[in-house]
């Protein structure tokens, strides 16, 4: 500030003139270079350098604070991710995996970065990813924002995953953004009371509205693809004077069932001694 240079500063200093020149990028002044000289002569014929390298300064300080707030954006966003305790995931048109939150990678037994770069069909049983593959389709196309993912664990289990989705872009490219709730157990965010109306606490098969939600979307993706669907009703019957059946029957006859049919397949108790069964992709 030359006002607070004392008389005879400049003389005392040794200091010929003094120039202050604008850090500025575009419009905005992000602060000043103040520079001395022993020479007074000819400053305006470097005053364009020197505005030049202003700017220069100016737009790397710019760059510098965007780049800063780039990364905290980032690791907020991440830490959100995270946190998350449904499962997460974001997809690839192509049906790869971008990137999957922890929860649903503790989930199925495996690793982020064993899931992420993966064809998500790669963790989904067998005979169903041609269903599978159809549901993709559809959610790339934006015809779906709901369904229902079957998933393979590490250790083979299946586990169907009632998910939402959105069509958004990841890595400046179209992709599918999912947020999910496992269907066949006690559930990973506490939400017990949809979990009881999807499952049967007795057997524990899905309820008759959790198999109807369920049967009526694999119906569908199954005409949509062509794919052989069969659909098996049973039912517990008693004699006349026998009443109806123990809970212990049901209970034995849903194991029956389980070990009769494939994990794949989805089973229900549609009512109190009358079962479901829907098998996609049969011979």
């Amino acid at each position: 500030e030359f006002d607070l240079m004392p008389p005879g500063g400049f003389r005392q200093y040794g200091i010929g003139s003094m120039m202050s020149i604008p850090i500025a990028a575009g419009d905005t002044v992000v602060g000043a270079l103040n520079l001395a000289s022993a020479h007074s002569q000819n400053a305006e014929l470097r005053m364009d350098l020197l505005m030049s390298i202003g700017r220069t300064i100016g737009e790397a300080v710019v760059r510098l604070r965007a780049d800063a707030s780039l990364r905290a954006s980032r690791e907020d966003f991440d830490a959100l991710f995270e946190a998350i305790p449904r499962l997460v995931f974001i997809l690839q048109e192509d049906g790869t995996i971008a990137r999957v939150n922890k929860a649903a990678a503790d989930r199925l037994g495996r690793r982020t970065d064993e899931l992420c770069g993966t064809a998500v069909l790669d963790f989904c049983p067998s005979d169903r990813r041609a269903e599978v593959a159809c549901i993709l389709a559809d959610m790339a196309a934006g015809r779906t924002s709901i369904c229902t993912l079957p998933f393979l664990s590490r250790e083979g289990e299946l586990v169907q995953i009632a998910t939402q989705v959105v069509r958004t872009s990841w890595g400046g490219k179209p992709a599918i953004f999912g947020v999910g709730r496992e269907l066949n157990s006690g559930g990973l965010d506490g939400e017990s009371s949809a979990q009881t109306v999807l499952n049967d606490e007795l057997t524990g098969l899905y309820s008759a509205s959790g198999f109807s939600a369920i049967a009526s979307q694999q119906l569908k993706m199954a005409h949509r693809g062509h794919i052989n669907a069969a659909l098996v009703v049973a039912e517990i019957v008693s004699g006349a004077d026998a009443g109806p059946p123990e809970p212990h029957m049901l209970a034995d006859f849903a194991d029956i069932l389980r070990q009769t049919f494939r994990d794949s397949d989805t089973i229900g108790r549609i009512s109190t001694a009358r079962f479901s069964v829907l098998a996609i992709q049969t011979d």
